[in-house]
């Protein structure tokens, strides 16, 4: 769930639109050619409280930002960074109320044929119940 809420917002941006159009992927079925991210949940730990109520939760993210050229896989990575680290949003599922970038790791990924810059983040937040 936290994944499609992530994806929404980060195509708020106009900057990363004008870096990967709409290529922002949930999964690794696309052909595009072209620049994009593929977000992962790595986890995503749901917690309650004592009273049986949703609390807050804890996800794990990986965004993986591809293109041919090093710099514009950094550049995308650079504006994920701008979208997301440590800040807030809401949307009518979820509630974040923190991201936290923790590592970024530049490779090159012999399938894609593809620059990849992979960028870990934490996301602590609040399902909305009932869309309220």
């Amino acid at each position: 769930m936290i994944e499609n809420s992530i994806r929404r917002y980060a195509m708020l941006s106009t900057e990363l639109k004008l870096l990967i159009g709409n290529n922002f992927y949930l999964t690794t079925k696309h052909n595009t050619k072209s620049n994009y991210v593929l977000l992962r949940i790595i986890s995503d730990n749901p917690d309650l409280d004592l009273h049986m109520d949703e609390g807050q939760n804890d996800a794990t993210v990986q965004f993986d930002c591809y293109s041919k050229d090093p710099l514009t896989a950094s550049e995308i990575a650079k504006t994920i960074d701008s979208v997301f680290n440590t800040v807030s949003f809401k949307d009518t599922l979820i509630k974040v109320q923190f991201a936290l970038k923790q590592n970024r790791i530049p490779s090159y990924d012999e399938d894609a044929k593809k620059y990849r810059v992979s960028l870990d983040y934490a996301f602590y937040y609040n399902t909305i119940s009932n869309g309220a």
